[in-house]
């Protein structure tokens, strides 16, 4: 399947590199700051310009809105590789019910589906509540049901099959098998199958890996 890399234009205020501005569109100072500090600046940021989107009454800009969720999803994923829990986490469990509140438009289903494999992972690291991570993981597992069904999937870290082990030392010797990160049986057609696993940085190589 053929398809066009689009990289999102960075929203009204809201830088999507490292350092961020503030909601009124001001850069956050970047001297001396670590690159966690500056990540707790992008979600806050984030959190603002998507809660003045969710409490709107009049028609939202779904470009920006469809950025903010990507960007929101970057700055948890480096939380999350790097330990760190930002300090307005606690917010982010009633934002993000109101955010699935879109999860039928058809702009925004994608990145609110790429959002919620980041939260999802934030639930699984202790960011929320027992209560909230069963709402938020039940959520994410609603809107995945859009795509094709991969419930069956193992996403453990897991070595190779014995038979791809013997192939690859029979064709291919100098090529060593790591961890399989995800291995989808996909029936012929059109679907898009989604899958979500969590890449520590702890992870450590199989012994047989050189």
């Amino acid at each position: 399947m053929a398809g066009t890399a689009v990289t999102p234009a960075p929203a009204n205020g809201v830088s999507l590199d490292a350092g961020v501005g503030g909601s009124g569109g001001g850069e956050a100072p970047t001297n001396g700051l670590k690159p966690s500090d500056l990540n707790a600046f992008r979600i806050s940021a984030v959190i603002d310009r998507l809660s003045l989107h969710v409490h709107s009454h009049q028609k939202n800009d779904g470009v920006e809105f469809l950025n903010l969720c990507l960007s929101l999803a970057r700055g948890i994923d480096f939380a999350i590789a790097n330990h760190d829990v930002p300090h307005r986490s606690q917010e982010l469990p009633s934002l993000i019910k109101q955010v699935c509140q879109n999860k039928n438009d058809a702009l925004l289903q994608a990145a609110i589906m790429v959002l919620m494999i980041s939260v999802k992972s934030a639930c699984q690291s202790g960011w929320f509540s027992d209560t909230d991570s069963k709402e938020l993981s039940d959520l994410a597992n609603e809107i995945a049901s859009n795509y094709g069904s991969v419930s069956n999937v193992n996403t453990e870290p897991s070595c190779s099959l014995p038979v791809i082990s013997t192939i690859i030392s029979r064709f291919y010797p100098k090529l060593k098998m790591g961890h399989i990160f995800a291995f989808l049986e996909v029936k012929p057609g059109y679907e898009a199958y989604v899958s979500d696993f969590q890449i520590s940085k702890n992870l450590k190589s199989s012994p047989e890996i050189k």
